[in-house]
């Protein structure tokens, strides 16, 4: 099992960059392996949703079901059909702190028989990992672009909490 463990500080309130990892419509305005989104279930959020995910690089479009939901708080997904990956699940998390809030985006995943267990070790485990490292780079922007920073009184309480 392959595990990839990517974090980025972001100076801005939680609720704010929940947005965009919440909402699938955002999704692909920050997600670089995603062109588009779209929610397959009733419900756009929440567990129990599935998504179908069209992919940048054009291949095979893949299924995501969310697996649980913390609102404000962070999720987990599996992909269910499509991906290169035998098993792969993902875990957003949110994590306020004085300096802002801590994204984290953990995935693991099983590559699918001998050659893409080769694959992975010679250059697929590192791609994956500067795609999710992009990805959050460029959530940082379009959160940024909002200019919605953490007020004085929200870092004094996400640090009084913290001791």
């Amino acid at each position: 099992m392959t595990l990839i463990d990517q974090r980025i500080l972001i100076d801005a309130p939680p609720q704010v960059i929940w947005e965009f990892l919440a909402d699938p419509a955002k999704v692909p305005q920050w997600h670089a392996g995603y062109r588009i989104v779209s929610v397959l279930t009733t419900r756009q959020t929440g567990a129990g949703i599935r998504r179908r995910c069209a992919l940048v690089s054009g291949g095979k479009d893949i299924i995501e079901e969310i697996t649980a939901w913390v609102d404000g708080v962070g999720y987990e997904y599996h992909v269910t059909e499509g991906g290169a990956q035998r098993h792969m699940q993902g875990r957003f998390r949110l994590q306020p702190s004085p300096e802002g809030t801590s994204v984290q985006w953990t995935l693991s995943y099983q590559p699918k028989g001998l050659f893409g267990a080769i694959k992975n070790q010679l250059g697929g485990r590192r791609q994956q990992a500067e795609m999710m490292a992009n990805s959050l780079r460029q959530l940082r922007r379009r959160v940024d672009e909002l200019g919605q920073r953490m007020q004085a009184e929200e870092r004094n309480k996400v640090a009084i909490r913290g001791r």
